[in-house]
């Protein structure tokens, strides 16, 4: 018994699987494994020595010195009760057994391990490998996945499924391909330096990281973000890899993107349809990103043509939702309530519970309640169609659709007759040549085939204030279920339900092409979850063939475009299009659409803190031409504020008094936003004639007389205290005029002086003016040297976006003091 035990030696009536040895010779590690995916061993009985480098309870892996080639592995894992039992980590052992090529799935690729021990002696102790380190002695390849990824979008290349991987098993080339770098790396020990995780973990608790090597579509975050690379072709980051469960029993950190961990150390694998490290251990957390989300900096535009679109996945919102006070936080603090909503995933009135109901209006009244409450007063109407019960896809009886929200003080529907689950609306010309639908809003070819069991898209007809039409369409396409692993057989990989959501896009795209038929010049925006990657171009194309990505008109960076997360990808598979005429328009030297995606959820410190799997996207965007030499209207807190000087200078006497207000936002008694820095103005109206019964009616209705009785607002300012000297209040409805404002600033603010800091009072008194009037050519009051230097010293000063229909009209009082929020504005 104790030869027995020295040796390991394992009785064939001992085996529990089979009962007689076979006959075997011996070979090593790489000729089991050679230069392809699959051994040339497969089915045969061998005897193979290797030095236990890690082990678990079905089994160990073993590894031999290297030959030198790259393409093969010298790892090999080896499954069954007799390896787990009787090899220990640092034993040199010979091992007989059946090279077999194992699988769980149909389309995952094969894993090379030796079965059917019949025998595990140790023929010495005390050896060690030492690790492979990834990015130093090898780095994987920035490429696709595979050499049969063909096609003009390599591994998202439609049609897919077009080649079993395994079926060809070519010979590898790990330098090329990601599949191919980590096959040749199969069992071998290798450490992950400086890991960077790429997105929360997997319901397995497996971790999804990169090393310290190139990556390519590494966000700010430190997420891998899918887009179109130069080359026309997207990256697959097979650059990176999953870590599975710890081999010594410990846990693995709960990881967010961008998280960074210590150095990994375990044996490649392949299991569940992916590459895997199998750590020894489980890594330390060595830095947490912030958690803390910066809101959108798009802040709302007083001209009638300058709007903000929102768009969020919402997640099968329902009345009773938890998530609902979240999502409203959401939309009024960071997306600072966009004068439209498109939102997706609105349950019925009755959840997920299969009963019939099929109207969500208690839906939308609460989150519009919700919105209201957390914005302090922001009202918004709602819309939707209700589907027939259960055609609309998502949970039985949930009967999710798209929906939208507006602020009735910004926009409006055109009048007209809305349709119903099954009739479909249709762009016409009226008399006037004016294009509307023929129900609006109403659904786009609903009983079309494309959309079987299927949120349909709503189309609707607008107004701005000023009149003037633009439309929209809210789409949620069919979903990637049933899509395969981007590391499995298939070849490209399956990408569920393409081909419906490729019809999908041409009916839409067919509707949109149909309206701009009647109104080439048509402002239309096409905005949702399409549950698609723009790099799939061949899905997308028709949509894109009439329409502009905002990110593209916006020019936000590649790998900044982004709402959601799924295995190591940073995704945006939700999309906002807009027409010619949209993308075209801008203000002097900048954009006419402005993007940005707030990432409220995928930033998240946890995968259950998230109040959506999807993050939202504002925009900001010119749904019609701003007339020329049109005022642009200034925006002003919604708190009271002081002013030092209100003047009606007599020029251009009769000019007509235009229609058009800053309304107040907040209501009464309600907590009012901070405004930004300053918000404080001193005006000049040109078009006013003094002395005359319209001036005095108009300064008798705003109460502005220059210097008659001290600043007594009806409420602390949340920005500052009253100034030192007596002044008027300003109401927050102001009226505006024909011509732009006259802008008086001060001028001779020496360079050298401190600006002002927290809590401190300005030094230099603001009293030195010139006056500026609106520059049509430069759509600006100053030059940008002039707005730097006054900016810089707390004196009145142009903030916010220039020259895009929003100018901020700033102004201290001398000897307002400054308070600690306006380091946070």
């Amino acid at each position: 018994m104790k030869l027995f035990a020295a040796l390991r030696i394992t009785p064939l009536c001992l085996l529990s699987r089979y009962a007689y040895a076979q006959d075997s010779y011996a070979v090593k590690i790489t000729d089991i494994q050679g230069a392809s995916f699959q051994s040339p061993f497969s089915g045969q009985y061998v005897e193979v020595t290797g030095v236990v480098t890690a082990k678990d309870r079905y089994g160990a892996w073993i590894q031999e010195e290297s030959t030198g080639d790259e393409r093969i592995s010298t790892g090999l894992r080896l499954f069954g009760n007799l390896a787990s039992k009787l090899a220990q980590v640092g034993e040199l052992v010979s091992v007989a057994g059946r090279v077999t090529e194992y699988r769980s799935r149909d389309n995952d690729l094969f894993l090379t391990e030796l079965d059917q021990l019949s025998s595990v002696r140790t023929l010495s102790t005390g050896h060690a490998i030492a690790p492979l380190i990834l990015g130093v002695d090898r780095i994987p390849p920035r490429n696709q996945f595979s050499s049969l990824d063909t096609g003009s979008d390599g591994w998202l290349s439609f049609p897919n499924n077009v080649t079993l991987l395994e079926s060809v098993n070519a010979t590898l080339r790990p330098d090329e391909f990601g599949l191919d770098f980590w096959e040749s790396l199969e069992g071998q020990l290798v450490t992950v330096p400086f890991p960077t995780a790429a997105n929360f973990p997997d319901r397995f608790g497996s971790i999804w990281v990169y090393g310290d090597w190139p990556v390519t579509g590494q966000n700010k975050r430190g997420g891998l973000t899918i887009h179109t690379d130069t080359h026309g072709v997207p990256p697959a980051h097979s650059e990176a890899i999953l870590v599975g469960r710890p081999l010594d029993g410990s846990r693995n950190p709960k990881t967010m993107m961008g998280m960074k961990l210590a150095n990994i150390t375990g044996v490649v694998t392949y299991q569940f349809g992916a590459y895997y490290v199998m750590p020894l251990t489980a890594p330390e957390v060595l830095e947490a990103p912030s958690t803390e989300v910066l809101p959108s900096t798009l802040k709302s535009s007083a001209h009638a043509c300058q709007l903000r679109i929102g768009d969020y996945n919402v997640e099968n919102m329902s009345p009773r939702s938890r998530h609902i006070p979240r999502i409203a936080e959401h939309i009024a603090d960071y997306l600072h309530t966009p004068d439209i909503v498109f939102v997706q995933e609105i349950q019925d009135d009755s959840g997920p519970r299969n009963n019939g109901v099929v109207s969500a209006n208690k839906t939308l009244q609460a989150l519009a309640d919700a919105i209201e409450k957390a914005s302090g007063g922001v009202k918004y109407h709602f819309v939707n169609i209700d589907p027939e019960d259960n055609k609309d896809g998502g949970a039985p009886g949930g009967n999710i659709r798209v929906a939208y929200l507006w602020r009735p003080e910004r926009v409006s529907l055109l009048p007209g007759l809305p349709g119903n689950a099954t009739l479909s609306t249709l762009p016409v010309a009226d008399e006037d040549g004016n294009v509307e639908l023929s129900y609006n809003p109403g659904r786009i070819q609903p009983l079309h085939s494309a959309w079987e069991e299927t949120r349909k898209p709503l189309a609707a007809a607008w107004q701005t204030t000023s009149g003037e039409r633009f439309y929209t369409v809210n789409v949620h396409l069919s979903s990637k279920r049933d899509s395969s692993s981007a590391q499995g057989d298939a070849r490209p990989p399956v990408n569920g339900h393409a081909e419906r959501r490729l019809s999908q896009v041409n009916v839409t795209a067919t509707f949109v092409r149909s309206l701009l038929d009647l109104d080439p010049n048509g402002s239309v925006i096409v905005a949702g979850d399409m549950n698609e990657y723009l790099a799939t171009r061949a899905v997308l194309r028709p949509l894109s063939a009439v329409l502009h990505d905002a990110n593209e008109a916006a020019d936000v960076p590649p790998a900044e475009r982004y709402t959601y997360a799924y295995d190591q990808n940073a995704q945006e598979i939700d999309h906002v299009f807009v027409s010619d005429a949209i993308a075209q328009r801008s203000r002097g030297l900048s954009s006419g659409v402005e993007v940005e995606h707030v990432h409220v959820n995928t930033w998240g410190q946890t995968i259950g803190s998230r109040a959506s799997d999807h993050d939202p996207t504002v925009v900001r965007l010119w749904v019609c031409d701003p007339e020329a030499g049109q005022p642009i209207l200034a925006t002003f807190p919604s708190c009271l504020v002081p002013v030092t000087e209100y003047v009606v200078k007599n020029e251009d006497a009769g000019a007509r008094v235009r229609r058009a207000f800053v309304r107040r936002q907040v209501a009464s008694g309600a907590k009012a936003p901070l405004p930004r820095l300053g918000e404080l103005v001193a005006l000049r109206f040109p078009g006013v004639p003094t002395g005359t019964s319209r001036a005095k009616d108009v300064e008798s209705r705003r109460n502005w007389p220059a210097r008659s009785k001290p600043y007594k607002p009806a409420r602390p300012s949340p920005l500052a205290r009253a100034p030192t000297t007596g002044g008027p209040t300003l109401e927050s409805q102001v009226q505006m005029f024909d011509f732009p404002p006259l802008l008086t600033i001060a001028n001779d603010v020496s360079r050298a002086q401190e600006p002002p800091r927290a809590g401190a009072v300005a030094t230099q008194p603001c009293n030195i003016w010139e006056t500026y009037g609106w520059n049509p050519d430069t759509a600006s009051y100053a030059t940008q040297a002039e707005a730097d230097a006054i900016r810089n010293y707390g004196c009145p000063i142009i903030v916010g976006p220039r020259a895009r229909g929003e100018e901020h009209l700033a102004f201290f009082a001398q000897g307002w003091q400054v308070s600690e929020t306006t380091q946070d504005m």
